[in-house]
């Protein structure tokens, strides 16, 4: 059975998440709904579209922040569920290498496969 699925993380810095979709060539708006299985849609506050997909990620307003929440069924839904999965890890990335710069620690960041090892030193 087909459904939007929330996910469990919160974007907090709306700027940063969009700067991490644009690299993945995703588009993010303000339409108004995310579409599904079989073209379904369920309301949203904001849609991330995901290219070879048509499944979008829904994000919903939850006070300072935005869920998020997704279809995996299907062939797109593997797309979509691929897709969140790495917009989720480099916006981890992001947030975690800003809150070290705010701090004023340098960061070194490390990429083996899909495992990143982020170094935070006192400068």
């Amino acid at each position: 059975m087909s459904h939007m699925t929330p996910v469990e993380w919160k974007v907090h810095d709306l700027d940063l998440f969009k700067e991490v979709v644009q690299t993945h060539g995703c588009t993010i708006s303000e339409k108004g709904f995310a579409r599904y299985w079989n073209g379904a849609r369920e309301r949203c506050d904001l849609t991330v579209e995901v290219p070879n997909s048509k499944h979008d990620i829904a994000m919903h307003r939850e006070g300072e922040a935005y869920g998020v929440a997704y279809d995996s069924y299907g062939s797109d839904g593997r797309v979509t569920h691929a897709t969140c999965g790495e917009l989720y890890a480099d916006y981890s990335q992001q947030v975690a290498m800003q809150a070290a710069m705010l701090g004023g620690m340098a960061t070194e960041v490390e990429e083996e496969g899909n495992l990143v090892r982020i170094t935070m030193t006192e400068m």
